[in-house]
């Protein structure tokens, strides 16, 4: 018969700076509004942290904005748990992956090769391609460390 020895609750968390942060332990249930959210939690310390995602976007030095703003959205796909997206790109133009037209939460790498996966570090170094072209760009959240992969 399964037991809830040990539980982990966390009835305080409260909301900063769009972000749910608390001290947990056998306290009730997490609560907060329904969405997609990236979690972190700190064994020693027992802190949560949960980063809503809203939107994930691509940002860089394109031509038309120049970091400006968001040139293409990635959409997310239930069924696989990925987030994906397509956008023209040229050649050594760098750019990365951001969630909520911020940088609070972004994603960088060291693309290996296209359609290899490699690491989305978090605030990690500008992403660029060897070759102009249209890329779909898919980023798996839902294993650690999470994965970008970019294929043409």
């Amino acid at each position: 018969k399964p037991a809830w020895d040990g539980d982990f609750g966390c009835d305080n968390l409260v909301l900063t700076d769009g972000v749910y942060t608390g001290i947990c332990g056998a306290g009730d249930n997490l609560k907060v509004e329904a969405g997609y959210y990236y979690i972190t939690y700190n064994m020693i310390s027992n802190e949560v942290k949960m980063q809503p995602i809203n939107n994930l976007g691509i940002i860089g030095g394109f031509a038309e904005n120049s970091w400006g703003s968001d040139v293409a959205k990635l959409e997310y796909n239930a069924d696989a748990d990925i987030w994906t997206g397509t956008c023209t790109i040229a050649a050594g133009v760098e750019w990365k992956i951001r969630a909520n037209d911020a940088w609070a939460w972004n994603r960088g790498g060291s693309l290996t090769a296209i359609g290899t996966p490699f690491e989305g570090v978090a605030d990690g170094s500008n992403i660029s391609v060897p070759e102009d072209g249209t890329y779909t760009i898919r980023l798996n959240l839902a294993v650690n460390p999470n994965m970008i992969t970019i294929s043409k």
